[in-house]
Protein backbone atom coordinates (compact mmCIF):
# COMPACT_ATOMS: atom_id res chain seq x y z
CA UNK A 1 0.00 0.00 0.00
CA UNK A 2 3.08 2.62 0.59
CA UNK A 3 3.87 2.03 -2.58
CA UNK A 4 0.71 3.58 -4.05
CA UNK A 5 1.44 6.65 -1.66
CA UNK A 6 3.74 8.38 -4.04
CA UNK A 7 2.50 11.26 -5.41
CA UNK A 8 1.87 11.55 -8.81
CA UNK A 9 2.54 15.44 -9.20
CA UNK A 10 6.11 14.26 -8.01
CA UNK A 11 6.75 11.36 -10.68
CA UNK A 12 5.49 13.59 -13.41
CA UNK A 13 7.38 16.58 -12.81
CA UNK A 14 10.64 13.94 -12.56
CA UNK A 15 11.13 14.36 -8.58
CA UNK A 16 12.09 11.10 -7.19
CA UNK A 17 12.53 12.26 -3.60
CA UNK A 18 10.41 13.99 -0.92
CA UNK A 19 9.27 14.80 2.36
CA UNK A 20 5.72 15.24 3.82
CA UNK A 21 5.08 16.34 7.62
CA UNK A 22 2.06 15.50 9.44
CA UNK A 23 0.88 16.23 12.38
CA UNK A 24 -1.49 13.36 13.96
CA UNK A 25 -2.97 12.25 17.12
CA UNK A 26 -2.53 8.47 18.42
CA UNK A 27 -5.45 7.03 19.42
CA UNK A 28 -5.92 4.10 22.48
CA UNK A 29 -5.08 1.48 19.60
CA UNK A 30 -2.49 3.17 17.72
CA UNK A 31 -4.03 4.28 14.99
CA UNK A 32 -3.30 8.01 13.98
CA UNK A 33 -6.11 10.03 13.08
CA UNK A 34 -6.92 13.71 12.96
CA UNK A 35 -3.68 14.02 11.02
CA UNK A 36 -3.01 17.56 9.36
CA UNK A 37 -0.47 18.42 6.80
CA UNK A 38 2.34 20.24 8.63
CA UNK A 39 4.69 20.74 5.57
CA UNK A 40 6.42 19.13 2.45
CA UNK A 41 9.80 19.65 0.41
CA UNK A 42 9.73 20.10 -2.11
CA UNK A 43 6.53 22.44 -2.41
CA UNK A 44 3.52 21.99 -3.98
CA UNK A 45 4.05 18.35 -5.36
CA UNK A 46 1.31 17.07 -3.13
CA UNK A 47 4.16 15.06 -0.61
CA UNK A 48 1.96 16.32 2.64
CA UNK A 49 -1.02 14.86 1.10
CA UNK A 50 0.94 11.21 0.38
CA UNK A 51 2.02 11.76 4.12
CA UNK A 52 -1.79 12.18 5.33
CA UNK A 53 -2.87 9.18 2.92
CA UNK A 54 0.29 7.01 4.07
CA UNK A 55 -0.03 7.68 8.01
CA UNK A 56 -3.69 6.27 7.53
CA UNK A 57 -1.98 3.16 6.83
CA UNK A 58 0.41 3.37 9.77
CA UNK A 59 0.02 1.85 13.35
CA UNK A 60 1.89 2.81 16.19
CA UNK A 61 2.59 0.79 20.05
CA UNK A 62 0.20 3.01 21.89
CA UNK A 63 2.47 2.67 25.08
CA UNK A 64 5.93 4.43 25.44
CA UNK A 65 8.82 2.41 26.67
CA UNK A 66 8.04 3.17 30.45
CA UNK A 67 4.56 1.91 29.73
CA UNK A 68 2.59 4.83 29.91
CA UNK A 69 0.01 5.27 27.16
CA UNK A 70 -0.18 7.92 24.41
CA UNK A 71 -3.65 7.68 23.79
CA UNK A 72 -4.65 11.50 22.50
CA UNK A 73 -0.62 12.19 22.22
CA UNK A 74 0.08 14.54 19.32
CA UNK A 75 2.64 13.65 17.21
CA UNK A 76 4.83 14.98 14.74
CA UNK A 77 5.42 12.74 11.66
CA UNK A 78 7.67 13.59 9.07
CA UNK A 79 7.79 11.16 6.12
CA UNK A 80 10.88 10.24 3.36
CA UNK A 81 9.46 9.36 0.07
CA UNK A 82 11.75 7.85 -2.60
CA UNK A 83 10.75 6.53 -5.59
CA UNK A 84 12.39 3.51 -7.12
CA UNK A 85 10.10 2.15 -10.05
CA UNK A 86 9.84 2.89 -13.08
CA UNK A 87 8.65 6.07 -14.84
CA UNK A 88 4.78 6.41 -15.09
CA UNK A 89 3.06 7.15 -17.78
CA UNK A 90 1.81 10.35 -17.82
CA UNK A 91 -1.98 10.33 -17.49
CA UNK A 92 -3.96 10.82 -20.60
CA UNK A 93 -5.88 14.09 -21.22
CA UNK A 94 -9.86 13.40 -21.15
CA UNK A 95 -11.27 13.80 -24.62
CA UNK A 96 -14.70 16.11 -24.56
Amino acid sequence: GMADTYPAAATEAGVKAGLGVVSCRVTATGELTDCQAAREDPANLEFAAAAMKAASLMRMNPWTAEGDPVDGLRIILPIKFEWQGPPREPAEAVKP
